[in-house]
């Protein structure tokens, strides 16, 4: 839901992390989508969110700009329900580096 938001904000998104999920199929009307960073990560053992079909789901959106990068943690399945979120060390990583870098630039264009 968040990329998909972040797709028709009135205001340039700076990027969007989505773990464990998948995108939204790519919008009818592209008349005011806007491209942004992604970094989107799936556990690679996740029976909900494929990490094929939520790859597949993520590249679909490059046509309207959206950077995807994109990992899958062998060792992790969904893990998200009834506050069971655990966060691999891997995955904790790439989105502190994901962040690193896109915050850099925000704060480079001041």
């Amino acid at each position: 839901l968040a990329v998909d938001c972040a797709l028709h904000a009135p205001w340039q998104v700076g990027g969007v992390v989505s773990l464990r999920g998948m995108a939204l199929p790519p919008p009818a009307h592209t008349g005011h989508c806007r491209g942004f960073e992604l970094f989107a990560s799936n556990g690679g053992r996740d029976w909900l969110c494929p990490p094929e079909r939520a790859r597949a789901s993520y590249e679909a959106l490059q046509p309207y700009g959206v950077k995807v990068s994109f990992d899958s943690d062998p060792q992790l399945a969904h893990g998200c329900a009834r506050g069971k979120q655990h966060m691999s060390g891997r995955e904790l990583r790439n989105v502190s580096e994901f962040l690193r870098r896109i915050w850099g630039q925000l704060s480079a264009s001041d």
